[in-house]
């Protein structure tokens, strides 16, 4: 099976989530200049020329129609398999069985089981934001938990085929 990092899975999921439902959608082709961008002087960098950006969900959205009116993509990041402490949606599993080891370079972020009812309604409800922003995609992080052993100890972590399963069911709730 390929292993798709994080920038190929974007890409692949640019063309589920778009404004006005499942009927057409957009797809950037290949050789696309692309602009990541998750934090700094974003206003700066909105200048650049670029026809695909990536930029943070929650705090980059206000970007987003000044992009786009650029006629330029625009893939919305979020981490779809840890839990970020500084995140607007973090106070509802802060304490939860479902958080596991924290991630070895972020102190702040820790891995969480991506089977949970729990977890799911929280990603659901991001898909949610990233199409009312009218995001053209979405750029789940972090969706490799099944492939890092630390990240199962205190939870009850995905094995391979979970993980598939999760990566193959996240686009649904998008339509």
């Amino acid at each position: 099976m390929m292993m798709m990092t994080s920038a190929t899975v974007a890409l692949l999921l640019a063309a589920f989530l778009v404004q006005g439902g499942c009927g057409s959608w957009s797809k950037p082709s290949i050789g696309t200049s692309f602009q990541i961008q998750f934090a700094g002087d974003f206003a700066h960098g909105v200048r650049l020329q670029a026809d695909l950006w990536d930029i943070d969900l929650e705090n980059s959205h206000q970007y987003i129609h000044t992009i786009q009116s650029r006629g330029d993509y625009v893939v919305c990041y979020f981490s779809a398999g840890t839990w970020e402490e500084y995140r607007s949606d973090a106070e509802h599993l802060k304490h939860s069985h479902v958080l596991g080891n924290p991630l070895p370079d972020w102190d702040d972020e820790k891995y969480w089981d991506v089977n949970s009812a729990e977890v799911r309604e929280v990603l659901i409800a991001r898909l949610d934001q990233a199409q009312r922003y009218g995001c053209n995609g979405i750029d789940p992080d972090n969706t490799d938990a099944y492939q890092i052993p630390t990240s199962r100890s205190g939870v009850a972590g995905p094995d391979k085929a979970a993980g598939e399963h999760f990566l193959k069911g996240l686009p649904r709730p998008a339509h």
